[in-house]
């Protein structure tokens, strides 16, 4: 069972809910300030923070950022807890580092949903795909998470393969698991065979990868993939058996979002914009899409920000 640190300064509350944690199986700790809150998290490394917004030394937003950029603790799932449960206050929390709210007061029931939520997620953070063998997109996105908080430069590199659609059913297809561990391997070799350091290569589901990967290789890397993609595209399309007519629409797609040029406060919002790259396989009109974009990349919260 999970290790769960319940950060709050109501003393009786924290004690009630560490009781009734215990009582489920968990591993319970708590915290009653913002400065406890980390000082006990680096003790007993907890895999979820029930952590509330307003503290008496400060903002629970100041913890779950700290958490964010720790390279120890970054991956732990965080669920806010606070008695402000308008949309905006909720969407500011999950900018930044919130996976989940919890709005007070609220039932066991209600706390234990959360908790087998964020149980999930880092059950997903942690999972490989057992085709390719790659993270997925929590992965990905606790990643970009932390490099964005700790105010790193980075890029993000969206990579789709079009005019498969048709071998995408809801149950596993072999032809899909082949073009799945085609591009798999593909990616691998680009990466290892041209010397690119600091990557992070994830399947984030059906004909669709993700890159992290350094600045610097931000044009080049995707080169050398459209570069190997095309000298082994015959050799992909005679192991799925395309009929002509659909092989002639099979092509790889790539976006790259960077932090260069573009001010980015936590994932989604960098994630949200190379999706915006192919509305149609995600269901959304172009516009919609480019809305999205648009709000996402306004720097919500930055200048506020305070941190130590």
């Amino acid at each position: 069972m999970s290790t769960v640190l319940v950060v709050d300064d109501d003393t009786k509350l924290s004690g009630l809910v560490a009781r009734k944690l215990g009582n489920f199986g968990f591993a319970v700790h708590t915290a009653g300030s913002v400065h406890e809150a980390f000082r006990r998290a680096k003790e007993v490394k907890p895999d979820i923070l029930l952590l509330d917004v307003m503290l008496g030394d400060g903002l629970g937003y100041q913890t779950s950022r700290r958490f964010r950029k720790d390279p120890e603790l970054y991956h732990t799932s965080i669920i806010f807890q606070s008695v402000l449960k308008d949309p905006p206050e909720v969407d500011h929390a999950m900018r930044q580092g919130g996976d989940t709210y919890l709005v007070k007061p609220y039932s066991v029931e209600g706390l234990r949903a959360k908790l087998d939520l964020a149980e999930r997620l880092n059950k997903d953070v942690h999972r490989l795909d057992p085709v390719t063998g790659m993270p997925g997109l929590a992965r990905m996105r606790r990643e970009v998470d932390h490099l964005l908080m700790r105010g790193e430069h980075f890029a993000l590199i969206y990579l789709r393969l079009c005019g498969v659609g048709h071998l995408q059913t809801r149950q596993k297809n072999p032809a899909l698991q082949e073009v799945e561990a085609f591009l798999a391997d593909l990616l691998r070799n680009v990466i290892k065979q041209s010397g690119f350091y600091e990557t992070l290569a994830s399947h984030i589901g059906g004909p669709h990868f993700m890159i992290l990967a350094h600045l610097d290789d931000h044009e080049r890397l995707p080169g050398c993939i459209r570069e190997a993609f095309e000298q082994k595209r015959a050799e992909l399309l005679s192991q799925i058996k395309l009929p002509l007519e659909q092989a002639v629409d099979v092509n790889l797609q790539i976006g790259v979002a960077h932090t260069k040029d573009e001010t980015y406060t936590h994932a989604e919002a960098m994630i949200a914009g190379l999706r915006a790259l192919s509305p149609d396989e995600y269901g959304r009109a172009r516009q919609d899409a480019t809305r999205r974009e648009r709000n996402t990349l306004v720097p919500s919260g930055h200048e506020h920000w305070v941190d130590w």
